[in-house]
């Protein structure tokens, strides 16, 4: 392993770690909605081999009223999956945006904390403040 790669997956880990101390429940939630949304499209699929089951029986006994009623039942679940895998989309997005709120809320946090420790002579520095400025713009 090259000594690029050892820096990218300790800077890797570095961030999960940060994204974790800003909010643990955010990640949570970010992956109980990802798996809902999974299991949503697996259903939605699932759906779909059904209707398709329902109506090439229809076709098969040439009786077009067969499996009707099954036929509407699966039209109408399909509905509510799509209504759930929406809802979770937005509600994905919500904690999506909440999450990155709070990683920045948290990193100003540690900026702010970090430069007050600071001794004042290095303020006087202006690399120092440049560097100061360019963290917490980038934060």
């Amino acid at each position: 392993m090259t000594l690029r790669s050892r820096t990218r997956i300790r800077e890797f880990r570095q961030t999960l770690r940060l994204v974790w101390e800003s909010g643990p429940r955010w990640i949570v939630v970010a992956v109980a909605l990802l798996l809902l949304q999974t299991g949503v499209s697996l259903g939605a699929l699932y759906l779909l081999k059904l209707w398709v089951d329902a109506v090439a029986l229809s076709v098969r006994t040439l009786d077009p009223l067969r499996g009707l009623d099954e036929v509407k039942f699966l039209i109408f679940a399909a509905f509510l999956v799509a209504l759930v895998g929406s809802l979770c989309g937005v509600l994905s997005e919500l904690a999506r945006r909440v999450q990155s709120q709070a990683i920045a809320d948290h990193v100003q946090s540690l900026v702010v904390h970090k430069a007050a420790q600071v001794e004042l002579s290095h303020y006087e520095n202006a690399q120092y403040y440049d560097m100061l400025h360019r963290v917490q713009f980038d934060a």
